[in-house]
């Protein structure tokens, strides 16, 4: 969980260099990368990969729980 939260502010980091830094160029007609929808899309799918228990305010609908009995044969 703590990997996939670094990755998100990871990501949240370089989409604000990104972003911020677009301002500075010059304009040459409309963008053509859309890096806020790239980035929402990108957390989204890292939401949807978390094992274990999920919170309530999980985005992705289909998914549920899991993994929470992953090694208890073993002990």
């Amino acid at each position: 969980m703590a990997a996939i939260l670094r990755c998100c502010l990871l990501l949240a980091a370089l989409a604000g260099l990104l972003l911020g830094n677009a301002a500075a160029l010059p304009h040459h007609g409309p963008a053509k990368h859309d890096y806020r929808d790239a980035l929402t899309k990108s957390i989204l799918f890292f939401e949807g990969q978390r094992s274990g228990r999920l919170p309530p305010s999980q985005r992705v609908s289909w998914r549920r729980s899991s993994g929470l009995s992953d090694g208890s044969s073993v002990k």
